[in-house]
Order: C-alpha cells, then sequence, then structure tokens
C-alpha cells in the first residue's frame, strides 16, 4: 500500500536538490507536513483540519498565474471553504505527464492515498472553488522548490531601471556619479548568477550515488551524443530515479508502496505502480541493448517483469527517450531551470553590464586617470558575466558532442 507521501516532481537544475529529498506528507499524528532537507518539518495543517481535497485544471486558471508555472492544474486541501494548502500537479508529478484522467493522476502521485490518511474526500471542485482560485497569487501556492531557487520579484524588473540607469551614466546623458551605482547595484546580482551557474554545473554534472540502486544507462548502437548517455536509470526497492541531462524524477520502490511491475512490450518499456497506472514509460530504440540489464534490477528490486509480444497501443503517461544529438541541449529557459535565476533578468544584467562598461570607458575620457577605477570595476563584471555564458555554452557543446558506442565502452 502506498504510504500518503507526495514526492516532487521532475525538477531540473538548481532545484534537483529538492526533487531528492523534499516531500508533502501526512505524519504519525495524522498532520499534514512538508519536509525540506536541513529544515524541520513544517506542519501545514494540524490532524483533523482538512475536510475535502479538489483538483482544479490548469484551464481554469490564468496563464502565468503561479511561479513556477501551474500549467497542469492544482490540488486544493480545504478545511470547509478555506483553503488549507495548494500545490500544483507539476510540483508532485512529471510536468510531461500525460494521463488520461485526474482520477488517474491523483492516485499516481500519491492524493488519493494523502486524503485517506487525512480522513478527507476527493471532490470536484465547485464554481466557488475555482473563483477563489483565480484570485491566488504566487505566495498562495505551495512549491516544493526551495523558495531561494526561485527568482525574486523584483528581478526582470530591477535589471531594466538598471539599463536606465547605465544609459544615464554615458557621458551625452550623465557622469561617473551614475555610472559608479549603477555598477554598485549589477555587482551583487552578477557575482549571484556566477555562484548559480557553478551550482547548476555541479548539479547536472556530478553523477548520482546509487545508495544501493542499480544503475541502468542507454546503450544504442551506433553513432550518438553524450545528451544520450547522461540518462540514467536507477532502480533500487526503495526508490526509482531516472535522471537525465539536467534533471532528476524520483518515485517510491516496490518496498514503498510505489514502482510494482515493468511490462516489456517491442517499443516501449513500462514502469507500472501497485494500481497497474503507467509511471515510466522508456522508447526501447534510444536506450540500446540494455534491456536485460532493466530485467535484472528490476528483479532484483522486487519488481515484476511481465513480457508481451504485442506492441503497446494505449496513452503513454511520461515517456523518456534521450533526444537526438541534433536537439537543443537545454534543459529549460524559465525560473529555475537553467541556473540563471530567470532568463529576462540574465539577459538585461549583461545588457546593463556592458553599458555600464560603456559609460565607465567614454567617462575615462571625461575624467582622465582617476576614471581608471571604474573601468576596471567594469571590465571585471564583464568577465564575471562571460564566464557564466562560456560554463553553459561548454556544457551544452559537451552535451552535442558525438561519440560511438562499442558494445559496453563508449569512445
Amino acid at each position: 500500500m502506498r504510504p500518503p507521501v507526495l514526492v516532487a516532481g521532475d525538477f531540473t537544475g538548481l532545484a534537483i536538490p529538492d526533487a531528492r529529498s523534499t516531500r508533502v506528507e501526512v505524519d504519525r499524528r495524522g498532520a499534514l507536513t512538508l519536509v525540506r532537507r536541513g529544515s524541520p518539518a513544517e506542519v501545514l495543517a494540524e490532524a483533523g483540519v482538512i475536510d475535502r481535497i479538489t483538483p482544479i485544471d490548469g484551464s481554469h486558471l490564468p496563464s502565468g498565474q503561479f511561479v513556477p508555472p501551474a500549467h497542469l492544474g492544482i490540488v486544493v486541501f480545504w478545511s470547509g471553504d478555506r483553503r488549507m494548502v495548494a500545490i500544483a500537479w507539476n510540483q508532485v508529478w512529471a510536468a510531461s505527464f500525460n494521463l488520461p484522467t485526474v482520477q488517474e493522476l491523483r492516485h499516481a502521485c500519491g492524493v488519493e492515498a494523502v486524503a485517506q490518511a487525512l480522513g478527507a474526500a476527493v471532490e470536484a471542485p465547485t464554481e466557488a472553488d475555482v473563483r477563489q482560485a483565480r484570485t491566488w497569487g504566487r505566495d498562495d501556492v505551495l512549491t516544493l522548490i526551495d523558495p531561494a531557487v526561485l527568482p525574486p520579484r523584483w528581478a526582470a524588473p530591477g535589471m531594466a531601471l538598471l539599463i536606465v540607469l547605465a544609459f544615464a551614466g554615458l557621458p551625452a546623458t550623465g557622469a561617473w556619479w551614475v555610472v559608479v551605482p549603477t555598477l554598485a547595484l549589477l555587482t551583487g546580482p552578477s557575482l549571484s548568477t556566477r555562484r548559480r551557474r557553478r551550482e547548476f554545473h555541479r548539479l547536472v554534472t556530478t553523477p548520482l550515488d546509487p545508495a544501493g540502486r542499480s544503475s541502468v544507462r542507454p546503450r544504442p548502437s551506433g553513432p550518438t551524443s553524450r545528451m544520450v548517455t547522461s540518462h540514467e536509470l536507477q532502480i533500487g526497492a526503495d526508490d526509482v530515479v531516472l535522471r537525465t541531462e539536467a534533471s532528476e524524477w524520483w518515485q517510491l520502490g516496490p518496498r514503498r508502496g510505489g514502482v510494482r511491475t515493468l511490462d516489456v512490450h517491442p517499443e516501449h518499456w513500462i514502469l507500472r505502480d501497485v494500481g497497474d497506472r503507467q509511471v515510466l514509460t522508456l522508447s526501447a530504440a534510444p536506450w540500446g541493448d540494455v534491456l536485460p540489464e532493466l530485467e535484472r534490477a528490476c528483479s532484483q528490486a522486487g519488481i515484476d517483469v511481465r513480457h508481451h509480444a504485442e506492441p503497446f497501443m494505449g496513452p503513454v503517461a511520461r515517456i523518456d527517450g534521450p533526444r537526438p544529438a541534433t536537439a537543443r541541449a537545454h534543459p529549460g529557459d524559465a525560473d529555475v531551470e537553467n541556473g540563471n535565476g530567470g532568463t529576462a533578468a540574465s539577459t538585461l544584467r549583461q545588457i546593463a553590464v556592458f553599458l555600464a562598461l560603456l559609460g565607465s570607458l567614454l567617462s575615462v575620457t571625461r575624467y582622465e586617470w582617476w576614471a581608471i577605477p571604474i573601468v576596471l570595476w567594469a571590465f571585471a563584471l564583464v568577465l564575471v558575466s562571460l564566464e557564466a555564458v562560456a560554463l553553459r555554452a561548454r556544457w551544452v557543446r559537451d552535451l552535442r558532442r558525438p561519440i560511438t558506442i562499442h558494445q559496453k565502452e563508449t569512445t
């Protein structure tokens, strides 16, 4: 039986640590709690408070209403007509899911098990529920991603204002006393971007410790790319983990009431939970000749293996096949996805830095030698920005690098 716990979705980049450890669960007292790495459990609702749970489809909500986005909709925990907790589906399930019904989704991600532990009913939302949800903002929906990873609200508008200030620092419209505060205001965000980019690179390039799980990696025949071979499926009795070039998705293993069966079809390999619902569907072709390893790993973890002669014709819940070498090697361009703290803010910051450099260079001509430290300061910020860009460019280049796999060796 599945325990009353909601695990994180397929988180990317700087949010990978949250994918590994952040959970929403019902504790022994019957309270709904949020468990984050390195922090004591936070009580979201005391025992007996929540009496109903309603899934609200994303089509009923304004686009861009929440950060991170809640395109799939939200699930709301109520006490009467009072919202206690609201969670976006893509915080507790893979964003690329394609389960046919909300009912299957709520069972697959654990909402039904949580509801039973809370003694709450899972119901369709009323019109009043939907109207209330449409008024909520960013702070009203719980994110399993550490808030420190998310970009602050002021990031993009703040950088836009700095561009205006940098323009004012050009000698035609301003003076050095505008350039200096502009550089001062750009220093913190520039160093933060450098730090975040380095942490992103460390997270996506450092191998995941199997911790007793069996590791299965794609081994397609012939030419491929490191984007393909960076994929990994780790299978254990407690956890099943899919790792891509820049993300991780953790699911409960058979010992914890999660993945229970592997269905082997000619073109698809499907991992199913205790309710026979799809959890993960692998495309056989890009994974190559690893089926014997996959079956052995599943058997060792206590996952039953079933063979089917006919191809799988049903809807696919969440399919994973490493992308071809020609695909864009980007995990995404929004918010936490790429370690920038927001693409718009990062781009605007770089523009402001180069404008500040231009203003400082022109100020040397106007104010001579004592403006040289200002120019050096601006150059340092440009180098910091270029380092962050270069680090990402090298990572993308390495992922696209063509390689050839000969049997079990990579060259």
